[in-house]
């Protein structure tokens, strides 16, 4: 096939135009190899017009630059979650409630909850379940003392398959040696040992429950 001067002044123009592209991108040997190839392995019966070749070979820059950009936007949150740590830091020491009665699971994550007793339990139910209303998954402790208490679901439903991301509610049910109901809420208070960022994004922990900033409802010295 032959290539006219039009298509040439075409190419030129792209390339004159790359040139000035961060460095990275498409530049312009890699254009013009693509272009050489583009050019052998095309069919001689339709032959693909120049435009429509730069077309194919500019989008490749356009997904090499929404890579980058994906990748900025993760550091910055990562970044931004390293502050926020830093931040919750000064109520280490202090005394906050929080409402534990919701928990966020992230894709293919794990969630953390907490909940308070009333007194010793010999059994507790811990219920979650999706926005329907509908137990997912039930979780059962066994001689808990009175006071706050945390613990972790690893994301799985009752057949250990893995339930999609999103807000779950959690329901708490005791009972002591002698079946009696035991007061169970899962409004958790208590002063602030440390930060975790165990889970990736930092949480407060207060006894053995990792609270998030945003369930906490007040803070006192």
């Amino acid at each position: 096939m032959a290539i006219t001067e039009s298509n040439l002044t075409t190419v030129e123009s792209y390339r004159q135009r790359d040139t000035q592209l961060p460095s990275g991108e498409l530049d312009e040997g890699a254009f013009m190899k693509l272009l050489v190839a583009e050019l052998r392995n095309q069919d001689p019966v339709e032959p693909m017009k120049a435009r429509e070749m730069i077309t194919q070979l500019s989008q490749l820059t356009a997904v090499e630059r929404l890579e980058r950009i994906q990748s900025g936007i993760d550091g910055m949150r990562s970044d931004s979650e390293q502050l926020q740590g830093t931040d919750m830091a000064v109520l280490v020491g202090r005394t906050v409630t929080a409402d534990m009665s919701s928990l966020a699971l992230a894709t293919g994550g794990v969630a953390q909850g907490g909940f308070k007793l009333g007194g010793e339990a010999a059994n507790v139910a811990i219920s979650i379940e999706n926005e329907s209303g509908q137990e997912v998954r039930l979780i059962q402790l066994e001689n808990l003392a009175s006071g706050a208490h945390g613990f972790t679901w690893d994301g799985k439903d009752v057949w250990g398959e893995q339930v999609p991301s999103g807000n779950y509610d959690v329901r708490i049910f005791a009972t002591n040696a002698a079946g009696e109901e035991v007061p169970a809420s899962t409004e958790v208070a208590g002063m602030v040992t440390g930060v975790s960022f165990e889970s990736g994004s930092p949480k407060l922990v207060v006894g053995s429950s990792h609270l998030r900033l945003e369930d906490v409802s007040s803070i006192r010295q």
